[in-house]
């Protein structure tokens, strides 16, 4: 599988393209294809985003949780949450919709603000509202969507004011959507937790991750760490973190000239034959193997303004490796983490 190449930080806080101060807001439409990309990994951004499938079926996997949507059917995902889409079928694609709060009200200790934005932006429980095409309220939201799309395609003096018309039609309108408060904060402090393991990996997956600080990290046991993970994220730590480091490694294989042995070791391996191993069991393929046959890359701008990755079909996804979790023989250990899919 194939990531889309996203503005992150170091914090995996995502900079969305076409924002700027003066205008925070912009219209995307992410197709997924085998020649682009075939998934949008964890990120989270200060912006609201407003997604519609326009295509197919699409996961969106936020704060732990996994939501489906079809096409004709959209979802909100509130400020600062984790969350990760991929597609349910070949050929889907959502239009996407950032616009920052400031949009609607930028003095945060104004009346508008305090009374419209802040009781859904600070609200712990409040991860994501799904909008059903066949609910009426919805629905409007829905049709705001389209219509921003349009403008934005179809610019005319002042388009500027006809999509903040818009977008303070949206807001009101997901006022009227709001789900009823649990008064729980699992969801939200699930996402905390995660967020700091993705942060943990993303920065330091070229160096020896043992379980045990990534546990003491969340302030969980191993088992703990290892069951919360595969509850949240849908598969067992070991294995995101191998998947992690071989995606990192077919990105210096396409574009650097790089030694197969220097990218197994800058990507975490202990050694070149034990790379290529766990690189053949994810991808089908070897390093060297795929380096032949796609060759270097470059990154060209698609019809929708996204960035694809023209060349190659994108091998397909498998299992490999991580020296923080494996035996004292080299394979992965997963002890520790077979009781999270138990």
């Amino acid at each position: 599988m194939i990531p889309k190449k996203l503005r992150i930080d170091k914090d995996k806080r995502e900079l969305p393209v076409g924002l700027s101060p003066g205008f925070p807001m912009t219209v995307l439409i992410n197709r997924f294809s085998a020649f682009s990309y075939s998934f949008i990994d964890w990120h989270w951004h200060d912006e609201l985003q407003y997604c519609l499938v326009l295509s197919g079926s699409v996961l969106f996997l936020v704060d732990g949780r996994r939501i489906a949507i079809s096409e004709g059917s959209g979802i909100f995902i509130n400020t600062q949450r984790l969350h990760r889409i991929e597609p349910e079928n070949d050929g889907a694609s959502y239009l996407c919709i950032y616009f920052s709060a400031g949009l609607i009200s930028e003095d945060i200790k104004g009346f508008l603000y305090s009374r419209y934005l802040s009781p859904v932006l600070a609200d712990p429980t409040l991860a994501f509202i799904v909008l059903d095409k066949e609910d009426g309220k919805a629905g409007k939201i829905l049709n705001s969507l389209l219509e921003i799309r349009r403008l934005r395609e179809n610019p005319a003096p002042g388009v500027e004011l006809d999509i903040c018309s818009q977008v303070i039609s949206i807001w009101k309108d997901t006022l009227q959507c709001l789900p009823e408060r649990s008064g729980e904060k699992t969801t939200y402090e699930n996402g905390e937790r995660l967020k700091k393991i993705l942060r943990f990996i993303h920065v330091h997956y070229a160096d020896r991750i043992r379980l045990e600080d990534i546990a003491a990290l969340i302030g969980l046991s191993r088992g703990e760490c290892c069951r919360f993970f595969q509850k949240t994220v849908g598969q067992p730590l070991f294995r995101y973190l191998m998947a992690y480091r071989i995606n990192k490694s077919i990105d210096l294989l396409l574009g650097t000239d790089k030694r197969v042995a220097e990218i197994a070791y800058e990507t975490g391996f202990n050694s070149q034959s034990y790379f290529t191993k766990c690189f053949k069991a994810l991808k089908n393929v070897t390093p060297s193997r795929l380096r032949l046959e796609y060759g270097a890359q470059v990154d060209t701008p698609d019809d929708s303004g996204d960035i694809a990755r023209r060349g190659r079909t994108g091998p397909p996804e498998g299992a490999c490796r991580t020296e923080d979790l494996r035996s004292s023989q080299g394979e992965p250990s997963t002890r520790a983490c077979n009781a999270a899919s138990e």
